[in-house]
């Protein structure tokens, strides 16, 4: 796929109207209760070991189930937006989703949780690369990048209630309780958005995108360093999610309830950092600077968390990670679409969330595997940062690119 085109090229989206707004509001409902929903495994994952008998490699299996089979779906999903459009493949995922979250409240035992973490896995990847791509088609080219990140700075901050609420209703009335309580809501969310979401009036038809294209992909030198980074920053994040209240309440000896608190914390703090980062690739026009120095700071938080034993240390390494680790988010996903033009967008994005999940799968494994073997998560530390160490490399080779490219394009208009 040679094509190249640039974000002028995709109609303007018209302004704001009471369609985009229910449709936003409902969109960011839904992706509140999907992030609660899929949250809270890893928030309550020191009560699930407990009441079904496994160990840390176990506890990793669960987190492989929902990423292996999220990871397989990235380019399918993709291609289901292109052809069916964002809004449809999201209202599906969603209330799929939402099922699978009411099986996880349930499951009696340990395989049943298994299978229901696969069904989890499938639901989600209907979710978030058509809710990418709705953000995207609801706001003019030069604002996407900023949309894009501030889709993922609402995840922060629903991440950050979740962390404050969840430990004080499994006090209550127990995680599993939770995990009915939110899914019940989520089906009934889910039906209103199918019912009353609409698509934008500028929104580009449903197109069916040729499957040599997708593997046009795969030959594009650009789509194979933002695969390598997108690698990374699931990866960190992925992990981080899954098993940081278990090494505060494991390797630390902190509460479930103080565990939540310091990452609600963080998280909160961290939630602008996605906007900002969209707003300065955005005006200055350099994505791949915003990407580069996240990926430095992340390198120097992490080898921290992996060093130290203090805890005011190790909340100061948490939240500086927080800080940075989706600061370069909507810079990452606008590149692709930039250099590819917008009629692929679903399948790019699907794309680079395919190797990001790819990360998320193996890493999210390894970080259980390493504390049964070690006794400690400082090795699974030290494993994300180097990771994002080859981010740096990997962002400055693509800064390489991205020039490449500008220079190209400004040669066929000068043409």
């Amino acid at each position: 796929m040679t094509r190249e085109c640039t974000l002028s090229e995709v109609p303007d989206p018209r302004p704001a109207s009471s369609g985009r707004v229910v449709t936003l509001a409902l969109m960011f409902a839904c992706h509140a209760l999907h992030l609660f929903g899929f949250g809270a495994i890893g928030l309550f994952l020191p009560l699930i070991r407990k009441d079904l008998g496994i160990n840390y490699t176990l506890a990793g299996v669960l987190s492989a189930c929902s990423a292996l089979i999220y990871a397989v779906m990235q380019i399918p999903a993709g291609a289901l937006v292109d052809r069916f459009g964002p809004r449809r493949i999201f209202a599906v995922g969603t209330f799929g989703h939402a099922v699978t979250v009411l099986f996880i409240g349930l499951a009696p035992d340990y395989l049943t949780m298994a299978a229901s973490m696969l069904m989890n896995g499938f639901f989600r990847s209907l979710v978030f690369t058509p809710g990418l791509i709705m953000m995207s088609v609801w706001f003019a080219p030069e604002r996407r990048a900023t949309a894009m990140a501030g889709f993922m700075s609402a995840a922060f901050v629903f991440s950050a209630a979740l962390m404050t609420i969840g430990p004080r209703v499994e006090i209550w009335q127990g995680w599993r309780f939770f995990f009915v309580t939110c899914g019940a809501l989520a089906v009934v969310i889910a039906a209103v958005f199918g019912r009353a979401a609409s698509d934008p009036p500028s929104a580009p038809a449903p197109t069916r995108v040729a499957w040599s294209e997708v593997l046009g992909l795969f030959r594009h030198r650009f789509m194979r360093i933002v695969a390598g980074i997108q690698f990374v920053r699931l990866a960190v994040v992925y992990s981080l999610f899954f098993w940081l209240p278990t090494f505060l309440v494991d390797d630390v000896g902190l509460s479930l309830q103080a565990s939540g608190l310091i990452i609600a914390i963080a998280t909160l703090l961290g939630a602008p950092s996605g906007l900002v980062g969209g707003y300065v690739s955005d005006r200055t026009g350099r994505p791949v600077l915003v990407i580069c120095v996240a990926l430095t700071a992340l390198t120097a938080t992490l080898s921290t968390l992996a060093l130290t034993e203090s805890v005011p240390v190790i909340v100061i390494a948490i939240t500086g990670t927080f800080l940075f680790m989706q600061c370069y988010f909507g810079p990452l996903f606008a590149a692709p679409i930039h250099i590819l033009g917008s009629r692929v967008a679903g399948v790019a994005s699907g794309f680079g969330n395919f190797f990001a999940n790819v990360g998320a799968f193996l890493c999210g494994f390894l970080l259980g595997v390493l504390r049964d073997q070690t006794g400690s998560f400082a090795s699974g530390f030290v494993l994300l940062a180097a990771l994002a160490l080859i981010g740096v490399v990997l962002g400055l080779m693509l800064e390489r690119e991205h020039a490449k490219h500008a220079k190209h394009a400004d040669g066929m208009q000068d043409s």
